[in-house]
């Protein structure tokens, strides 16, 4: 019999996007769990990093996300520019976002798939 401790908490999330076009905005807004009223996690002195890569095996990202911005009630808007995406190869790429707290705690927020279609008017 064999036993299992998750101790991943993140949540997977499978992304859409096109070559080209502007991403997102996507927005997350990170809560404590089975809290009522709800409690936001206040996340200004987090630092955030989105990554992403062809293989998990890769040392250094194809992309990543440099434009997190960081709002209130827990709130993280990620974007990406048009120009910036038309650089991104289409193709099915592996990616994370990675919180780190002030005391050095690293976690991992969501992870999955984000796949970039070609555009078709280009």
């Amino acid at each position: 019999m064999s036993t299992t401790i998750n101790l991943d908490k993140s949540k997977e999330l499978n992304i859409l996007c096109t070559k080209g076009y502007t991403f997102g905005p996507l927005l997350l807004q990170m809560s404590v769990t089975n809290s009522d009223p709800k409690e936001y996690y206040d996340i200004t002195q987090w630092s955030f990093e989105m990554k992403a890569k062809v293989s998990s095996f890769q040392l250094e990202a194809n992309f990543q996300f440099t434009d997190l911005i960081k709002g209130e009630n827990g709130q993280l808007l990620i974007t990406k520019s048009a120009s910036e995406m038309n650089l991104i190869q289409a193709m099915t790429y592996l990616y994370e976002l990675r919180a780190t707290l002030p005391n050095g705690e690293s976690y991992r927020i969501i992870n999955g798939k984000i796949i970039v279609k070609d555009a078709v008017n280009d």
